[in-house]
């Protein structure tokens, strides 16, 4: 049996402007990116 891998972008455009208001998509250096809610800013 053989696989057939698709490639694709992990979030498209059109999906990130259909995240909720409370998620968001964090980039941090030496990580992944991740999808995620929103944290609070306290201070």
């Amino acid at each position: 049996m053989s696989e057939k891998t698709i490639r694709r972008e992990l979030m498209l455009p059109e999906e990130l402007a259909l995240l909720g208001t409370d998620e968001c998509v964090y980039i941090l250096r030496g990580a992944p990116p991740f999808r995620s809610r929103k944290l609070e800013a306290k201070g």
